[in-house]
């Protein structure tokens, strides 16, 4: 009799183990589908345009951009680098070798032509400066990056693969536009002689005054070198470059029979009021 009873007793505690184990197994895949959810499905609507991110969306509709591991190659978005780069992320940025970055340069027609707006009366090009691109024209507004096609048709912004410096130092305003991962390159050799020559007891001073000139115009540049002698070169081109932007701006402006006010002023005044009536309806 107790036998029996110590049988039955085994048989119900086997029957709860299995209802248990179920039960376990059921809240496992129940929990497992629940957090699968809440790690999101892929969606093209959530794009940040960060070749270093994974763009999800959540059973709420929030979006969110989680970052690469560091070491991960950027994904095909990337706009910053050649196509025949290997860039990868590190800390959410996609980083690649510098000769590979679309700003790096030569000579002045390695510089790509940027996605400009219409809005913008001219298309600038690149001025190969220590093998790195430098778009420079005049401008209404300190939003350089303005000019350039609006997101999603240009992701240059976006990405960050571009940064801009504005100043007011010679005459018009004049806007500089640099792509991030072509620093400028004292290292490598370049094509042509445009070294500055200089003495050694005038190092000194014209070193301080690249270096007053860098601070004065607001243009500085998280790449400025530190050896005088190049940062003394790279003023004198940045200098002519700006000065020849200026000037060409303001030859643009010289009298004629059909236009009885050509002040820088009024002209950039006109270019305002011709922006405004442009981008009424637009984002910039």
């Amino acid at each position: 009799m107790s036998s029996n009873k110590d049988v039955k007793r085994w048989g119900y505690c086997g029957i709860l183990s299995n209802i248990l184990i179920l039960s376990a197994i059921t809240v496992a895949i129940i929990l497992g589908i629940y957090f699968s959810l809440w790690n999101g499905t892929p969606s093209e609507s959530c794009k940040d345009f960060n070749p270093c991110t994974l763009d999800k969306r959540l059973p709420d509709s929030t979006c969110v951009n989680r970052p690469f591991e560091n070491g991960t190659s950027c994904s095909h978005d990337d706009v910053c680098y050649n196509s025949t780069a290997y860039p990868i992320c590190i800390n959410g940025l996609c980083t690649g070798q510098l000769e590979f970055c679309k700003g790096y340069c030569n000579v002045d027609a390695d510089c790509p032509i940027l996605p400009w707006s219409y809005r913008l009366n001219d298309n600038p090009l690149g001025s190969c400066t220590a093998h790195s691109c430098v778009y420079t024209f005049v401008s209404i507004t300190s939003d350089c990056l303005s000019w350039l096609d609006n997101p999603p048709d240009n992701p240059l912004v976006l990405q960050g693969c571009l940064y801009d410096r504005f100043t007011t130092e010679f005459g018009p305003p004049v806007c500089l536009i640099r792509y991030g991962c072509a620093l400028f390159d004292f290292a490598t050799p370049r094509i042509g002689n445009n070294d500055v020559s200089i003495n050694t007891e005038d190092l000194y001073n014209t070193t301080m005054t690249a270096i007053n000139f860098f601070t004065n115009s607001n243009i500085t540049f998280n790449d400025l070198p530190i050896n005088p002698l190049n940062l003394i070169t790279l003023y004198s081109q940045i200098y002519g470059l700006l000065n020849n932007t200026a000037a060409t701006f303001k030859d643009s402006l010289a009298p004629s029979s059909n236009q009885n006010d050509n002040s820088v002023a009024s002209k950039i005044k006109q270019k305002e009021v011709h922006h405004k009536q442009k981008t009424k309806h637009e984002y910039i």
